[in-house]
């Protein structure tokens, strides 16, 4: 797979967080520059409603102790909403990943960006 990539002598199963983000970076930015990043900005599209759904529960969650008629089992509730909203997130993100490689590995070889040998 580092060939397929180009990745020269970086060891992909060595890599830190801080390698595989930029490796990430370049591969999105290739994506991007061949015009094939629609479909990946429309899987991530999906995710800011379920941050939005998710942090707007967190609000209800802290409000609901102070407002009597949310007292009782809207809490659990509204725990089992956020925990929903969270996996929805995970798996969005998931799929969003899946989609940019995905993207990357079907590029032609000359609209791959040069290896750099540095």
């Amino acid at each position: 797979m580092a060939e397929r990539l180009k990745l020269g002598e970086v060891d992909p199963c060595a890599t830190t967080d801080a390698q595989c983000d930029a490796i990430t970076q370049q591969i999105d930015a290739a994506v991007e520059a061949a015009g094939r990043g629609s479909r990946m900005q429309t899987v991530n599209g999906n995710c800011g409603p379920n941050r939005g759904i998710a942090s707007d529960l967190l609000i209800v969650l802290a409000v609901a102790p102070a407002v009597p008629p949310l007292n009782g089992p809207v809490p659990c509730s509204v725990l089992v909403a956020i925990g929903l909203a969270a996996s929805r997130m995970h798996r969005v993100g998931t799929y969003c990943g899946r989609e940019l490689f995905v993207q990357f590995l079907q590029l032609p070889a000359s609209e791959r960006p040069p290896e750099n040998k540095t």
